[in-house]
């Protein structure tokens, strides 16, 4: 059985389209993508010198993940307390109508971040602390992390390879089964 005009047109489809689409990934990753995500949030007790107390923590950090600067990144708050931000840099407080408070970073280099680690007392929570995260070219995308294990370039190279051959056969198998079984049959059917 020889390949036909269509099913060489598939096989050729398949890379080609591969190509367009990490083509036009690369071109449309060259813009601001801002991600933020909590590190931590606990609650630490202990003894001091007036007896126990209770202190509240959390970290959030904000990250450009795309291929340009984010202008302007606002991080918001209900309430801002008491704060650390690693690694230092150049910030401003705006206090806006409604009482709450927007710490404003000029600029955020593509693929840096910055983390700011919270400290207050109860019976403030850090879901009464943060609020928004956006810059002049748009919303953050909020992010659920947990720590995970990253496998190796080769693995990860594998598994894509795997991925796309997987692809190629399963729309090869899709093929034939239209166009070697299903087409012939309606055309039976309608003569």
């Amino acid at each position: 059985m020889g390949i036909d005009a269509g099913t060489m047109a598939m096989i050729v489809a398949i890379p080609l389209s591969a190509v367009a689409g990490a083509w036009l990934n690369h071109w449309f990753q060259k813009r601001p993508k801002l991600v933020t995500y909590m590190v931590h949030s606990e609650a630490i007790g202990g003894t001091g010198p007036q007896g126990p107390f209770r202190v509240h923590t959390h970290s959030v950090v904000v990250r450009n993940e795309g291929g340009k600067s984010a202008n302007n990144v606002r991080l918001g708050h209900r309430v801002l307390p008491d704060f650390s931000l690693n690694p230092s840099m150049r910030y401003s407080k705006e206090t806006l109508i409604d009482g709450t408070v927007d710490l404003v970073f000029p600029v955020l280099q593509p693929k840096a971040q910055f983390m700011v680690a919270y400290l207050y007392q109860p019976p403030l929570t850090y879901s009464e602390v943060n609020t928004h995260v956006h810059s002049d070219e748009g919303t953050a995308e909020r992010l659920n992390v947990s720590p995970t294990r990253q496998l190796s370039k080769g693995v990860t190279r594998l598994a894509w390879y795997l991925i796309f051959a997987g692809s190629v056969a399963t729309l090869y198998i899709l093929y034939e089964i239209i166009f070697g079984f299903l087409w012939p049959l309606i055309k039976m059917m309608n003569s």
